[in-house]
C-alpha cells in the first residue's frame, strides 16, 4: 500500500508506523514556492530533499517523488539535473 506525506522525516515515519512499504513524496519545486512558502533557495531545498529521501529509502520505503508546481519551474537548469541527483540516490542506496 501506498502512503503520501511532504518531504519530511516526520511524514515518513509516519508512512512507516502505518506499516507502508511505499511514498509519495510531495516537493514543491518552483522557486515560487521555494521562496515564500520556503523563505529558502534552491540548494537548501534540495539538500532537505535529497536528506529525506536517502532517510526513506534506507527505512526501505519505495518513492515517488511529486514534484508540486513543477510547470512554473526552471525545468533544464533546475528540475532535471535535481531529478538526476534522485535517481543517483536511488540506486546508490540500493547497491
Amino acid at each position: 500500500m501506498v502512503g503520501g506525506g511532504r518531504a519530511r522525516v516526520e511524514d515518513v515515519r509516519l508512512v512507516k508506523e502505518a506499516g507502508l512499504d511505499e511514498m509519495v513524496m510531495l516537493m514543491s519545486i518552483s522557486d515560487i514556492h521555494i521562496r515564500y512558502k520556503f523563505n529558502s533557495t534552491r540548494d537548501r531545498v534540495v539538500a532537505k530533499y535529497l536528506e529525506v529521501a536517502e532517510y526513506a529509502l534506507r527505512e526501505g520505503i519505495r518513492l515517488r517523488c511529486s514534484l508540486e508546481d513543477v510547470t512554473r519551474s526552471d525545468v533544464v537548469g533546475f528540475v532535471i539535473p535535481f531529478v538526476e541527483k534522485l535517481l543517483k540516490l536511488g540506486g546508490e542506496v540500493w547497491r
